[in-house]
């Protein structure tokens, strides 16, 4: 054979393995996309796989996070043996004792909350070690100087420096923020008040639990919570291996290392954007901005400018 018919043949045989190869492919898609429409699948919109897609990262993140199980096991031992001493008519519940029994909650619940959130607050730039990060709540008869939006509400709100998260659904930062209102509210003894004291301590140390505050939390993309236990973990590792496993879910809903760094970076910017500017800087939990009352004095003015 010479050199030109051995090119012409060596070009047939190329072209034949060429439309083999293609043939094979245009095969392997029809089918993956008749299984795609047998299952129902390739109806679903963009959004749903973005929901998809956002799921299986906070799956990842998830992962990532400590449970802080010994904290957590630490302040409901305390809690119990505050409602133990609370129930037993024996003992002696003075103004002292409740007050510094509620501020030991306070104070656990404050390691708990600054453990779970505190990047949040570090994403936009804040010093979490120089400044505290602590609860407060505003009922509707007091001036809310964090978000003013928010005012005639009851509202929830973690601050750090000048940065707020506002957290009316996390169960811990409540927690933290009625007992600091109620101290504050009784800082001074009160035999008439007493009693109202003791109730509502023992109410607050009653409502916390281990497994609550051992759950794995983080703020979404919305600012919403969402909070998961080991179980529920579990199945959101089985949820997101399913699918990178699976040729045909992956095929819909899986997601391309260049889709999840873009993903990631939405996710850091709203991370960083979480914390929002307080409309006035509230110093900490006694902070007299915290408590004027909407019809009241304004409590930070002197005197002279009282009068």
């Amino acid at each position: 054979m010479d050199t030109r018919e051995e090119k012409k043949f060596t070009g047939s045989a190329e072209k034949m393995r060429g439309a083999s190869r293609k043939q094979k492919t245009s095969l392997s898609r029809r089918i993956i996309i008749a299984a795609l429409l047998s299952a129902g699948l390739l109806g679903l919109g963009g959004k749903h796989r973005e929901n998809v897609q956002l799921k299986n990262m906070y799956t990842e993140e998830f992962q990532t996070l400590d449970a802080n199980n010994m904290a957590a096991s630490a302040i409901n031992t305390t809690a119990e043996q505050i409602l133990s001493q609370l129930n037993e008519d024996t003992f002696e519940k003075t103004h002292e004792y409740l007050i510094d029994s509620s501020n030991d909650l306070i104070e656990q619940l404050n390691g708990i909350n600054k453990h779970r959130f505190e990047k949040y607050f570090q994403a936009a730039g804040i010093d979490t070690d120089k400044n505290q990060v602590f609860s407060v709540k505003i009922t509707p008869d007091l001036i809310d100087k964090v978000n003013p939006e928010n005012e005639k509400k009851t509202s929830y709100y973690l601050i750090c420096d000048s940065r707020y998260i506002e957290a009316n659904d996390i169960d811990s930062v409540k927690l933290e923020a009625d007992l600091r209102d109620l101290v504050y509210e009784n800082q001074n003894f009160s035999e008439k008040k007493l009693p109202d004291l003791k109730n509502n301590l023992k109410q607050y140390a009653s409502e916390i639990s281990t497994d609550k505050l051992a759950e794995l939390t983080l703020i979404n993309n919305n600012g919403k919570l969402i909070s998961v236990n080991q179980n529920e973990l579990e199945k959101r590792i089985e949820y997101k291996n399913k699918i990178e496993n699976d040729p045909v879910q992956n095929f819909l809903l899986g997601t391309s290392e260049k889709q999840k760094e873009h993903l990631q970076e939405v996710r850091n910017s709203k991370i960083k954007n979480l914390p929002k500017m307080a409309n006035t800087k509230i110093d900490n939990a006694d902070d007299p901005d915290l408590h004027q009352p909407i019809n009241g004095p304004d409590i930070t003015e002197g005197p002279d400018q009282e009068r």
